[in-house]
């Protein structure tokens, strides 16, 4: 049986350049719950390439984990503000206006999402014990 260790990473800032590189640290962060350092990595990400969607949607991603949904928001219209066609980012704000039960705004967040192609296979959503979307 293989044993799940967590990774741990020891990087000067000054040596790696490549967002890509930040990103991914974020996202391995994220996926092992430790959230302050995937912030960080976002966040590092997001000063060597302040236009890159990823970044915001991996910060968006990991502050919803955190329940900090205000975060969460900003996060998601910064990504959707540099590229208006993100389906992922429309889906993020989606999700929360679900969970602070504004339910007009998750609509359309939604809706959008899925008009922009997002996978509308994986998408059901239940307001108000209906089904406004599925796929």
């Amino acid at each position: 049986m293989r044993e799940n260790k967590s990774v741990h990473y020891d990087l000067d800032p000054e040596v790696h350049t490549n967002h890509c590189f930040f990103i991914d640290i974020g996202f391995d962060y994220r996926l092992q719950g430790k959230y302050d350092l995937a912030i960080k990595f976002f966040q590092k990400a997001i000063a060597i390439d302040p236009e890159n969607v990823s970044a915001y949607n991996g910060l968006g991603d990991t502050y919803f984990n955190q329940g900090k949904y205000d975060l969460v928001i900003e996060s998601y219209q910064k990504a959707i503000a540099i590229d208006p066609n993100d389906s992922g980012a429309y889906y993020g704000l989606g999700s929360v206006y679900s969970i602070q039960d504004k339910k007009a705004l998750c609509a359309e967040y939604i809706r959008k999402a899925v008009s922009l192609d997002l996978a509308a296979d994986n998408i059901e959503l239940e307001l108000e014990g209906g089904v406004i979307i599925t796929g």
